[in-house]
């Protein structure tokens, strides 16, 4: 099945994105060889579009929410194709490696504080416990399977329990059990996350090879942003 989408990010340019449900996008930021500056990208089945000049949106979080809701327009539009995308195994389980040592390391920071913020550990051992646990269950073959509006989460710990929903709310993702519906970290989020990352690592994956061309100013902005 073949669509488009029209994203017109604030202040940004309006563009009309033909995909398909095996279609993968990702927010990049590209230097073109025929221009001296910078642009922050959507690269969609290996085509660029331009969405704002990287320079512009320094130190305008305004621009940077802008770009990410085009990003997760684009995603959400290739999911309700209805097919899931083509997303291989060892990229999902980088996606879960990344969060389980991300969660661990704000883990181990906040219990450096301890005498400063209780709540900050109890939200990162939390975070970590789940970012695990989703590991865990996807290398021991648990899936996500794709609906109309999101996807179903077999119950790891009870075989043929009742299954969890993933859905949309206001762009973000939810879930129908007790932990999603009260905002507390579970696992079966995490897993979607690792869906989603794991789309973003095989697009750059497949990248094709940039041309690097910057002019003198935006060599400094570089130095300037590093």
């Amino acid at each position: 099945m073949h669509h488009t989408i029209t994203i017109a990010p604030d202040r940004c340019y309006q563009h009309t994105i033909p995909i398909t449900a095996d279609s993968t996008a990702v927010l990049i930021t590209h230097d073109p060889l025929d221009s001296a500056n910078t642009w922050c990208s959507l690269l969609v089945d290996n085509v660029y579009y331009h969405l704002v000049m990287w320079k512009h949106s320094i130190g305008r979080p305004e621009i940077t929410a802008a770009l990410d809701g085009a990003l997760a327009d684009v995603q959400a539009a290739i999911l309700a194709l209805g097919t899931p995308l083509a997303i291989v195994d060892t990229c999902i389980a980088r996606a879960l490696e990344e969060f389980v040592t991300e969660t661990q390391t704000l883990f181990d920071a906040s219990l450096a504080q301890h005498l400063v913020d209780k709540d900050e550990i109890r939200f990162w051992r939390a975070q970590r416990n789940a970012a695990v646990k989703a590991q865990s269950y996807y290398l021991a073959g648990v899936r996500l399977t794709q609906t109309p509006t999101g996807y179903t989460v077999p119950s790891a710990s009870r075989p043929g329990a009742l299954v969890h929903r993933m859905y949309r709310v206001g762009g973000v993702w939810a879930c129908s059990c007790e932990a999603g519906e009260r905002g507390i970290a579970h696992w079966h989020t995490f897993l979607l996350h690792a869906y989603e990352r794991g789309a973003e690592l095989a697009a750059l994956d497949a990248l094709p090879p940039l041309p690097r061309w910057l002019a003198d100013d935006d060599a400094a902005l570089l130095d300037y942003a590093a």
